[in-house]
C-alpha cells in the first residue's frame, strides 16, 4: 500500500519538531529549561512562518502544492449547476468542459 502526501503541512512539521525538541530535553539528550528557553520556541515558530511565506511565493514542488481548503459540497454544487445547464441545452459540451476545468483550477481539485 502506498501513501501519497497531498499537502505539505508546515504547521504539522513544526509541531513534530517542537515535540521532539521537548522530548529530547526531558530525556536529558540536551539541556532545555522551559522557564529560561521558551523564547526559542517563538523564534522557531516565527522562522517557520517566514519560510512558509517565502516558499508560498515561489512555485512549489509537485506533490507539495498548497491546496485551497474548501467545502466539497460547494465544488459539487458548482459542477452540478454546469451539468444541469448542459443537459437543458443552455450550454454546449465545450463550454461545460471549460467551466468544469475552471472550477477544478479555482479549487485546485
Amino acid at each position: 500500500m502506498r501513501f501519497y502526501l497531498k499537502e505539505f503541512s508546515t504547521e504539522a512539521l513544526l509541531l513534530i519538531v517542537i515535540g521532539v525538541f521537548i522530548w529530547f530535553a526531558n530525556l536529558g539528550i540536551f539541556i532545555f529549561n522551559f522557564r529560561r528557553d521558551w523564547p526559542v520556541i517563538l523564534i522557531i515558530l516565527g522562522l517557520a512562518e517566514l519560510l512558509n511565506g517565502l516558499i508560498g511565493k515561489r512555485e512549489r514542488l509537485p506533490g507539495f502544492e498548497s491546496k485551497v481548503h474548501t467545502n466539497p459540497k460547494i465544488v459539487k454544487d458548482e459542477i452540478n449547476k454546469v451539468l444541469s445547464e448542459l443537459s437543458s441545452g443552455m450550454i454546449n459540451s465545450g463550454v461545460a468542459s471549460d467551466r468544469i476545468k475552471d472550477i477544478k483550477e479555482k479549487y485546485q481539485v
